[in-house]
């Protein structure tokens, strides 16, 4: 986490990310990531930091190879991390 904190911001950070309910269950949210990781990989980002509480999210995050990296009890949101350039260090959940 250190490491992502440091002087340089090449993350972004992604809070509450929603899906109306009659278009769940539709890939919508598979295009959505799919998208939003070229997009910002094209910008020069290179980690992309997710806050999500939803089970839906949860699923869709793991699901899309987002690691797990905690939990914020005052949001009450688990944290996850993609990086878009894949490191050594990639497995760790601890963000590395």
């Amino acid at each position: 986490m250190e490491r992502l904190l440091s002087k340089k911001k090449d993350f972004v950070e992604l809070h509450e990310w929603w899906l109306i309910e009659k278009y769940r269950g539709k890939s919508y949210g598979n295009k959505f990531l799919d998208f939003f990781e070229a997009y910002m990989e094209s910008k020069g980002y290179v980690d992309l930091i997710f806050y999500a509480d939803h089970p839906a999210a949860l699923a869709a995050f793991r699901k899309h190879g987002y690691k797990e990296g905690g939990y914020l009890e005052g949001s009450k949101e688990y944290v996850f991390r993609h990086s878009l350039k894949p490191t050594r260090c990639e497995d760790k959940t601890d963000f590395g």
